[in-house]
């Protein structure tokens, strides 16, 4: 009976290692439309922005992040690997009258589970509201919320999954009633060895605003409906002798 040689399983491990983070890298190349895009036309761009500044200077590339800071905002599954509680607040300064209030907090449940909120406030200030004839009428602002609420569990040593319940909040004008949806995330984070992990997300499922405009044209009025973008995020996490690299 052969034994295996000694390191075997080291060698295997990183090879594997390296082929995932060349497949992972060669992806979005050779398909640039699976890669994220956060489009400003769609409903609740803000929501794309990123809920952190830790986060957002690593270019929201946080799906695979075992760290535990990111705490489940970005995958719902990395709620898992919070360690302690942790409280974080972002407040972003942004050029055309813009804001965006960012609160997360996220804790640990010993001794395989995590859960995480967040509440997520953007509006636009300082419209120029004008009449048919091009006349200035009044400033106009708006206002949107959303509230995060995630769970995740490790179903084993490697293998991470969560979900994350969204409810989202719009208002446009005083004659215009708000609107309100409710949206899911689900993802999943494999560690394929110690230095490596991937992360895979959905993002957004069922999201949606219906709109009315009759109270603001009367007659002239009508409903639309705009679909939340359907997102799926691949993310990879490696450390590396001299830090980490997220992708």
């Amino acid at each position: 009976m052969r034994s295996r040689p000694k390191g075997s399983s080291s060698v295997v491990s990183k090879t594997a290692s390296w082929i995932a983070v060349v497949v992972l890298w060669v992806l979005p190349m050779v398909f640039p439309s699976f890669v994220a895009q956060a489009v400003a036309q769609d409903a609740a761009p803000y929501i794309r922005m990123g809920s952190g500044a830790r986060e957002m200077a690593l270019g929201n590339a946080m799906a695979a992040d075992r760290s535990g800071f990111s705490g489940g905002m970005y995958n719902p599954a990395l709620a898992a690997l919070v360690a302690e509680q942790r409280l974080e607040g972002t407040r972003a300064a942004m050029a055309f009258d813009r804001r965006l209030d960012v609160i997360n907090y996220s804790t640990g449940l010993p001794p395989r589970a995590g859960v995480f909120m967040s509440l997520i406030h953007a509006g636009v200030d300082g419209i120029d509201g004008r009449d048919r004839n091009g006349f200035h009428t009044e400033t106009i602002s708006t206002s949107a919320y959303a509230v995060q609420l995630g769970f995740g569990i490790r179903l084993s040593s490697r293998l991470a999954a969560g979900i994350g319940l969204q409810v989202f909040r719009s208002e446009l004008y005083e004659t215009m009633p708000s609107v309100k949806t409710i949206a899911l995330d689900i993802g999943v984070n494999f560690a394929v060895s110690e230095q490596l992990a991937i992360g895979l997300v959905i993002d957004d499922a069922l999201g949606r605003f219906t709109w009315d405009s009759s109270g603001l044209y009367g007659s002239d009025g009508r409903q639309s409906t705009d679909v939340f973008p359907r997102r799926v995020r691949l993310g990879m996490h490696w450390d590396v002798l001299w830090g980490s690299v997220y992708g």
